[in-house]
C-alpha cells in the first residue's frame, strides 16, 4: 500500500520539473513547507504529491504536513554501509 502516492502522470518528475521551478519561484515568500526545503530531492518528491491551484498556490495534503515538516527540519535517515 503507498501511504504517499504521486500525482506525476506519464511525463515522471522530468515532465513537471519547468512548471514546478515557475510555481517553486512564485511561491518564495509563501509559508508553505516545500518552498523552505533545501534539499531539492525531497522538494521534488513533496511537489509531486502536492497540488497546485488555479491561483499558483502549493497545497498539501492533511497527511503530507508531517513529512513536509521533518523535511523542513533537515530529518534524514541514518546512512547504512555494507562492509563486503
Amino acid at each position: 500500500m503507498n501511504l504517499y502516492p504521486h500525482k506525476l502522470g506519464s511525463g515522471g518528475y522530468l515532465g513537471k520539473s519547468d512548471e514546478w521551478g515557475k510555481v517553486l519561484a512564485a511561491n518564495r515568500e509563501s509559508d508553505s513547507p516545500v518552498v523552505k526545503i533545501k534539499n531539492t530531492r525531497g522538494q521534488k518528491w513533496l511537489m509531486g504529491r502536492s497540488e497546485i491551484t488555479a491561483d499558483g498556490k502549493i497545497v498539501l495534503h492533511k497527511d503530507m504536513k508531517p513529512v513536509a515538516d521533518k523535511m523542513v527540519r533537515g530529518f534524514c535517515y541514518k546512512s547504512v554501509s555494507f562492509k563486503q
